[in-house]
């Protein structure tokens, strides 16, 4: 068999084959220990997902994971997954039955066809092949360099070492001693990361000894005394407590060194034997040794080597690790995987294969008796070894247990010790009444006396009392009972045969109670269906524990001498205790070494308990077990990262931040938490920055993202193991998603260009128009200048001017010299007036008063007095503090005299201008009574003169420029003042001058 190079090699003495190791396995197998307590362990095998029974080795690298080395390939287990490497899978072969895992968690795999190599990535790499297949040694020192020897096929033996993935060959200064002075092989060891390959000449009992040193080895002076062994087969050389302190392992001995001396010598027991060479356990004074009948434990003790138990008997083990939680590992032949949570947890091997997943029933008497009671009806005394009972009982319901006697019953019987007392229909519910026993059965209660057999006392109740059918369990209290049924809790009075409730809650429906028993005092506890544990104190509800235990529903409830709770549950076991101020409750699980978490029923004596459950009876230490520390966080990993492309998945590198295109936005990452305690019990909190920074909850172990937008994410996630711990760093995988085109540098460096471009349009758009506006307001301002310079043609009439000049000329031909003068001089000072006001745009209202008042004197100087005129001006106007545009009002009188007054010839005629306060500024009024502007109209359209007067057409469109340009904001309006007839009574004109407008003048 290819196996067989393990075991035997040229210079072995014995010769062990696998034909005798499977014939040893098989009579092994078929032998029973009745009633043997062992530790408690968990087995692993091909039924749990390994690729074969038969395990060489066993290791734990750095993070966590353990590596499986089996004759069927490699398997790499985190207590959840198990990914398998073999041939097919690109190892040289998947027989491996040497492992070596560097400090970078590189895994090294010896085989009879070469060596292998599976790196952290799980890539696998073959770096080297054996023409003939040998062992004698595998080894790592502390730099990475790993050591190992073949054989060529000329027979020659030579030493190699790996250096970046490549063998360099050792030389050595004893390849020239000849093989016929005897020289033998000693083993190999590293001490102080230096290789030693000892030699040992038998014919003159000399050592020899060979030191690693620049790639050879080099004959040592180091004596190392009488470290060496009678066999060097399969031999461990391992470092103690410090550097002076050693042990050698060989195959049917060991030695305990100082200083490389012998301080301690012995043999295996029980003609046990060591198989390889695979790594031992050392945790401070105590040794674990894998040897072909179990897994040894040993302590040091005054410098030597004591046996202290065989923790895994008739098992042939091979190795040995131990994980960051405290579980031992150890691999053997045939029977798979060996996991012991703890040793403080025993199990009773031959009782616990009898009844897995059977209800069982478990009490006792301190620790003088504890009595099993299957559900087949056998029952166990664990003190004697003895069995109990026998079938008729079938389904044991109640096991009391007192100094003397064992009371048990169930469907069809009851039983005392190991003889029926009487056939009676299902026994619920046993409690002591000292020289009695109360038995609740399906027909109500019976007393039963202890001493006297004979006398049995069944209380009459009626036919349909409560107490039958119904009812689960009793306390005798007194002269009374308590009794729990399907209603709730009840005080059963004897006399007067009657019950009375004792609510546990508010509401009407209370819980079912299955279990009844009462503490120290006046303390009752009680637990329920579904509904969990109840404290009473005075038959008073004092307290009620749901939520802190580990299921509401209760299997059974049982009271230590302590007055500790303990409550079994399908979930674990719960303690309920009294710490001085208030009642904790605190967890057994199989996180803590329980071989499951179905437990049917526990009984607890100083600090002992035993606990059934649907994987075997187990005992275990509580005071040990508390001070263990179960508090390790479960470290947690990205496994695998995916991207999701129509339905079909990607790798990506998970050891490095990608970058991802805008539309690969759907990305699946898988992580897994490591916690070998939590059998798989494992949920997970995750979180993916900064898209959601609030912790998220899930019992997946892997998470997929859609529709991502970009930018740059960072995804953690932390595993919480079965007691609630939470890991103490998240895992972490960065990546980022590319942005789209829009969100691009250079496309929003286009946009701006092009945003530059539209601000530039837009000024050069806005100056044109800045420059359109002011040339219209210089073409405004030219038609302004063109209307005041007709203005001042229309108030220079030729017209008017040769009438003044014709009326200065008949004073002068009268010889009124005086009036002449006088005329002359108003002209004069009009025509400088009116030159004054075409300058400039707005005048004062005092200054355009100055013009109307001269001008209606030469008017009326002129035409004889033909009419009148009245110039009014409130009192109170400031007329030098108000601006108005030049000329305003001379158009109005001009047309008022000259085409209202004059032509109407008629006695009264009268022309009024008037100044008065609006309440927002100003009212100017021109008012004549006039002809009218039809009439007028009329009259010079028959007169046929070509004259026509522009002075109101002028008017207006200088206001409306005047307005369009902001100047001010003056309104004019022009009224035909008729009678009822209609007839014309002459003109007004009313100008309105705001306040507003007084202030635009002014700026």
């Amino acid at each position: 068999m290819k196996t067989n190079s393990f075991f035997k090699t040229k210079y072995h003495v014995d010769h062990i084959d696998f034909m005798f190791l499977f014939i040893f396995l098989l009579i092994l197998f078929q032998f029973e220990i009745c009633n043997s307590q062992v530790i408690s362990y968990e087995r692993i095998n091909v039924y749990n997902g390994l690729p074969s029974d038969i395990i060489y080795d066993i290791k734990i690298d750095s993070k966590g994971y353990m590596w499986v080395i089996t004759d069927n390939g490699v398997l790499k287990f985190d207590g959840i997954k198990k990914s398998l490497f073999n041939e097919n899978k690109g190892l040289l072969s998947k027989d491996n039955y040497k492992i070596i895992i560097d400090s970078m968690d590189n895994v090294w795999l010896y085989s009879n066809l070469g060596i292998s190599k599976i790196d952290k990535n799980s890539l696998i790499k073959s770096i080297h092949r054996f023409e003939i297949p040998y062992y004698n040694h595998f080894l790592i020192n502390n730099y990475n360099q790993i050591f190992f020897n073949k054989i060529s096929e000329t027979g020659e033996k030579h030493e190699f070492t790996i250096e970046n993935d490549k063998i360099v060959k050792i030389e050595s200064e004893c390849q020239n001693l000849s093989d016929e002075i005897g020289w033998l092989l000693g083993f190999k060891f590293i001490y102080n990361d230096t290789l030693y390959h000892t030699l040992h000449n038998n014919r003159e009992n000399i050592i020899y000894v060979e030191r690693f040193s620049e790639n050879k080895l080099k004959l040592t002076t180091n004596n190392f005394g009488d470290m060496f062994l009678k066999e060097s087969h399969n031999c461990r050389f391992d470092q103690m407590r410090n550097t002076y302190q050693s042990i050698l392992l060989a195959k049917n001995e060991f030695k305990l060194l100082h200083n490389f001396r012998s301080i301690h010598y012995g043999i295996w027991p029980d003609g046990a034997i060591r198989i390889t060479d695979n790594e031992i356990l050392i945790e401070d004074d105590n040794l674990f040794i894998p040897l072909d009948k179990g897994l040894y434990w040993y302590k040091i003790i005054e410098n030597k080597l004591i046996f202290n138990k065989n923790l895994l008997p008739n098992m042939v083990c091979t190795g040995i690790a131990k994980d960051f939680e405290g579980n031992y590992w150890i691999s053997t032949i045939g029977n798979g995987l060996i996991k012991i949570p703890s040793f403080n947890v025993q199990r009773f091997e031959y009782i616990s294969e009898k009844f897995k997943s059977n209800p069982v029933l478990v009490n006792g008497y301190k620790n003088e008796s504890v009595l099993v009671a299957l559900n087949n009806g056998i029952g166990f005394n664990l003190n004697k070894n003895q069995t109990l009972f026998t079938d008729r009982i079938n389904h044991p319901k109640a096991l009391f247990v007192d100094e003397k006697d064992v009371f048990v019953g169930g469907n069809s019987a009851f039983y005392v010790n190991d003889k029926l007392q009487f056939d009676i229909i299902s026994v619920k519910s046993i409690s002591d009444m000292g020289n009695k026993v109360a038995i609740l059965t399906f027909s109500g209660i019976v007393e039963f006396h202890k001493k006297k057999s004979n006398n049995i006392n069944l209380m009459n109740l009626p036919e349909k009392h409560i107490l039958k059918t119904r009812s689960n369990s009793i306390l005798y209290l007194g002269k009374n009972f308590l009794v729990g049924n399907q209603k709730g809790l009840f005080l059963y009075y004897t006399d007067e045969k009657r019950l009375s409730q004792i609510h546990l809650n508010r509401s009407t429906f209370q819980p079912s109670i299955y279990h009844i028993h009462r503490a120290k005092g006046n303390t009752i506890w009680a637990s329920s269906e579904s509904d969990g544990v109840f404290l009473l104190k005075n038959l008073k509800l004092h307290q009620h524990f749901k939520k802190e235990l580990l299921d509401p529903e209760i299997n059974s409830l049982k009271i230590d001498e302590k007055d500790n709770v303990w409550v079994a549950t399908k979930k674990g076991i719960n303690k309920i205790y009294w710490d001085g101020h208030q009642y904790q409750v605190s967890n057994f699980t199989s996180f803590h070494g329980l071989p499951s978490d179905y437990v049917f029923d526990t009984y607890c004596y100083n600090d002992t308990l035993y606990a059934a459950t649907n994987q075997g009876l187990v005992v275990l230490d509580v005071c040990a077990l508390e001070n263990e520390t179960f508090s390790m966080t479960p470290p947690v990993y990205i496994q695998d990262v995916r991207l999701l492309v129509d339905r079909e998945l990607y790798p990506l590198p998970i050891d490095s931040t990608v970058t991802l295109k805008h539309e690969q936005n759907d990305i699946s990452i898988q992580y897994t938490g490591i916690s070998y305690r939590s059998n798989g019990n494992i949920r997970y909190e995750y979180r993916l920055l900064p898209a959601f920074e609030n912790w998220r909850s899930t019992a997946n172990d892997n998470i997929t993202f859609n529709d991502l937008k970009s930018g740059k994410y960072t995804f953690e996630v932390r595993a919480i193991n079965a007691i609630g711990t939470i890991s103490e760093k998240p895992a972490l995988y960065e990546f980022t998603i590319s942005k789209h085109y829009t969100e691009t540098t250079w496309f929003r460096a286009l946009s701006v260009i092009f945003v530059l471009m539209l601000v530039g349009t837009g000024f050069y758009l806005w100056f044109n128009y800045k420059r359109r506006k002011e040339k219209e307001r210089l073409t405004n301002e030219r038609q302004i200048s063109e209307l005041k310079l007709r203005s001042l043609q229309s108030q220079m009439n030729p017209h008017f001017i040769f009438n003044s000049l014709n009326a200065i000329q008949q004073f002068i031909n009268v010889e009124n010299k005086k009036a002449a003068n006088d005329y002359l001089s108003r002209f004069a000072r009009l025509m400088r007036l009116y030159l004054t006001g075409s300058d400039t745009q707005f005048i004062t209202l005092e200054e355009e008063m100055a013009v109307i008042s001269l001008y209606c004197s030469l008017e009326h100087l002129r035409f004889s007095d033909k009419f009148s005129y009245t110039i009014d001006i409130e009192e109170g106007i400031d007329l030098a503090a108000y601006l108005v545009p030049a000329m305003l009002l001379q158009p109005h009188v001009e047309n008022a005299i000259r085409h209202g007054l004059v032509p109407a010839e008629k006695e009264g005629s009268k022309l009024i201008v008037q100044l008065s306060k609006t309440g927002q500024g100003i009212l100017c009024l021109v008012e004549d009574n006039g002809i009218g502007r039809s009439m007028s109209n009329e009259l010079k359209s028959k007169s046929g003169s070509p004259h026509r007067s522009m002075g109101n057409k002028i008017s207006k469109e200088r206001l409306d420029l005047i307005r369009s340009l902001r100047l001010a904001n003056i309104e004019e309006k022009i009224t035909d003042l008729t009678d009822a007839a209609g007839n014309a009574l002459g003109t007004r004109v009313e100008i309105a001058v705001t306040k507003s407008t007084i202030a635009m003048s002014h700026s």
